[in-house]
């Protein structure tokens, strides 16, 4: 069972922060959270493992909001040793959920690399009108004879085929297909909930970062969850600690990194780095080509569709890579995929 040490670090705090403070409406909200973390304490013994990760986040988000609050408070302007204890135990909050989430650690790489021969923003016609009007004279089934590879997994269940080419304009129509098809696996609904509430809790930090580059607020939140975990203390370029610039692959950045600077700036330099700040026309299929590409085209050349898309869906089953450049095809991926928590998010009607 979960620790409960931090969950008790954050509620001795907040009880000596709602003890100094003079603001009655803060008093209150303070009370209100102790009384939470009191209750999930108490229930941590008795819920389940997914229950007790998503009352453990909900309870990191709300310690970190709390603190945001009292750092920003004129009268609380210096950060005094209650508040330094929420700080580390908002840290610890957060990061047992990342624990929990079953965030699966760097990304191991494929055999084609994640940018090897793909430009993420190349400018193509997105929209229905202006591909039938760009569309080549070859005639459609023709083409499609020659970028696809119909795995016999996917004919077998009436799944669509498997496209082998890395261009957006010979994987759009399959990106639609696999979108129409996807069903959540019905046992790992709840673990694709709760990814996508993890999401949902950060989208005002998203935002902020879709305004300054144009991406779309979902794909940053499903890049962080790949990458991150959703864990704020990390890098979005590949999941690196903030208290540095990035060590591993885009190392060094952002450049001139300051230890202290906002998740958001580091965040900004990724999806520039990408050059998805150039990308104008977001539609669905532009947005999981992004995704694909941001982690390889590999799974591909295996012959299954990508665990960073379809993962706890009936359009993946298993197959993943251990270790740079090593696929084992009886491997499961335990991460949920990108394209899935989106589907969960059209659902729930955030998305587009």
């Amino acid at each position: 069972m979960m620790d409960r040490n931090a969950l008790l670090a954050a509620m001795q705090a907040l009880i000596a922060r709602r003890d100094k403070t003079n603001d009655s409406d803060e008093k209150a909200k303070l009370d209100a959270q102790v009384k939470d973390l009191s209750t999930t304490i108490t229930r941590l013994a008795l819920d389940s493992l997914d229950v007790s990760s998503q009352r453990v986040a909900q309870s990191a988000d709300a310690v970190e909001a709390i603190l945001r609050k009292a750092q920003l408070d004129p009268f609380d302007r210096a950060l005094d040793a209650s508040a330094r204890k929420l700080a580390e135990a908002a840290l610890t909050l957060s990061n047992e959920a990342s624990k929990v989430f079953a965030f699966e650690g760097p990304r191991a790489l494929d055999t084609d690399d994640a940018d090897a021969d793909v430009d993420i923003a190349a400018p193509v016609t997105d929209s229905p009108e202006k591909v039938e009007a760009a569309a080549p004279s070859t005639p459609a089934n023709e083409r499609t004879q020659e970028v696809v590879a119909a795995s016999p997994a996917s004919a077998s269940a009436g799944l669509p085929p498997i496209v082998t080419g890395r261009k957006l304009d010979q994987l759009r129509d399959e990106y639609q297909l696999c979108w129409n098809a996807c069903v959540i696996r019905p046992e790992r609904r709840a673990d694709v909930q709760f990814a996508a509430d993890r999401l949902r809790r950060g989208e005002a930090r998203y935002r902020e970062v879709s305004k300054k580059t144009g991406v779309p607020w979902q794909l940053i939140g499903l890049m962080h969850g790949l990458e991150c975990g959703y864990d704020f203390n990390k890098h979005l370029h590949n999941g690196d600690s903030l208290g540095a610039a990035t060590v591993r692959v885009p190392a060094g950045r952002p450049p001139a990194w300051k230890v202290g600077s906002p998740w958001e700036d580091s965040a900004v330099d990724a999806v520039k780095l990408k050059k998805l700040d150039q990308v104008k026309d977001w539609t669905l299929p532009r947005v999981l080509y992004a995704l694909e590409a941001f982690n390889g085209f590999g799974y591909r050349g295996q012959g299954i569709r990508s665990p960073y898309l379809w993962s706890f869906s009936n359009l993946y089953d298993r197959g993943k890579y251990i270790a740079d450049h090593k696929f084992d095809p009886k491997v499961e991926s335990k991460q949920v995929g990108s394209a899935v928590v989106l589907k969960l998010l059209s659902e729930a009607g955030f998305w587009p």
